[in-house]
């Protein structure tokens, strides 16, 4: 394979390379930031929960109690009561369902539920509620804090439904003493004694503040999401292709230019220099051979000059001139060979300095 095959296989090699590191590297910038993304919406909506259920508590609930009412899970037969918290965001997250559609949705989840409705569906469930218990243990080996525990939510993105779906647990921990004293005397009932005993849940739960009493579980579709973000990135890695295709054309362009070709000249004129090499060698072999034949006859004239023969003498001396001038003239274009021979050297050295920097 020559320079220029060599050089091409480079190119497409680094080209490839770049090509497969920039998708992947877009792939996995684009999967990163949908996951950021929906578990950002998850956190926003989760709180949003947390948030309204305080405030109906305190500003609804508690006030209610103080005047005589309250809370009650059969509110609706019983005048100066309203819903149960929990009956409220249950409430709210049906209307918020029928109205996002496919955006979002939320519910209440727990191993203690009192709905039947909020208990634990599935793995997923299952395995979030266990990473969940697992912080209230950490938690109940320390102090407990006035304010509650740092709760890190649980999520994992999976199929739910044949459609990519983010989903995510947040603790709901026991944050009023209306709710703990609540949901104690629930637990002291006998159809939830039996609910938990057909459940498989030991039953007679005491509750504490702060500690882990339920969850919030949201869930957001990222199929669209990823669909538009797909489209995007093939904007992007076509935009960024043709960048890359053009940068390199220029590259290759300047490689060629100034030395692929440079190199493609030189080695010409390497092939002239050793041509020429090859002629003063020649020339050289020559000169050997008419000087061997001057000498010879030289030696022949001081023979015939020795025995005084005249005519041969002046013979001789002819040939011996004839020998000399072919030399002369042998050695003339050997001096011209060994001239351009010098050139095409310098020339050759200049263009190769030239090339290195030199």
């Amino acid at each position: 394979m020559g320079i220029r095959g060599k050089f091409f296989l480079v190119i497409a090699f680094i080209g490839s390379a770049v090509g497969i590191a920039t998708y992947l590297l877009l792939k996995w910038s684009h999967e990163s930031l949908i996951e950021k993304e929906a578990v950002r919406i998850a956190e926003i909506v989760s709180t949003q929960v947390v948030s309204d259920r305080a405030e109906y508590t305190q500003a609804l609930v508690d006030k209610l109690a103080k005047d005589g009412f309250g809370a009650s899970s059969d509110a609706t037969g019983k005048p100066g009561y309203i819903p149960l918290p929990a009956q409220f965001v249950r409430n709210v997250a049906k209307r918020v369902e029928q109205k996002s559609g496919d955006l979002y949705s939320y519910s209440l989840a727990s191993l203690w539920n009192l709905n039947p409705q909020q208990g634990l569906k599935d793995e997923f469930d299952h395995w979030a509620w266990k990473q969940l218990e697992i912080q209230d243990q950490a938690f109940a080996q320390g102090p407990a804090p006035a304010a509650g525990y740092p709760w890190k939510p649980v999520y994992r993105i999976g199929n739910k439904n044949g459609v990519a779906t983010l989903r995510y647990m947040k603790a709901d921990p026991a944050a009023a003493s209306s709710c703990v004293a609540c949901h104690n005397r629930y637990e002291q009932k006998p159809d939830v004694i039996a609910m938990r005993m057909s459940q498989g849940t030991a039953p007679g739960k005491t509750w504490q503040m702060h500690r882990l009493m339920g969850a919030i579980r949201v869930e957001i579709p990222i199929d669209h999401v990823a669909a538009l973000a797909a489209a995007g990135r093939n904007q992007t890695l076509g935009a960024l292709g043709g960048t890359l295709a053009l940068g390199f054309g220029l590259l290759l362009w300047l490689i060629y230019r100034n030395i692929i070709k440079p190199v493609e000249w030189s080695v010409q004129q390497v092939d002239g220099f050793s041509a020429k090499v090859d002629s003063v060698v020649g020339c050289s072999k020559d000169l050997v051979l008419a000087a061997e034949d001057q000498i010879k006859a030289c030696k022949e004239t001081q023979q015939i000059l020795n025995a005084g023969e005249v005519m041969t003498t002046t013979t001789s001396l002819e040939n011996l001139a004839t020998v000399a001038n072919s030399n002369a003239m042998r050695a003339e274009d050997s001096a011209v060979y060994c001239n351009e021979l010098q050139e095409s050297f310098d020339a050759l050295r200049t263009r190769l300095q030239r090339m290195v920097g030199g």
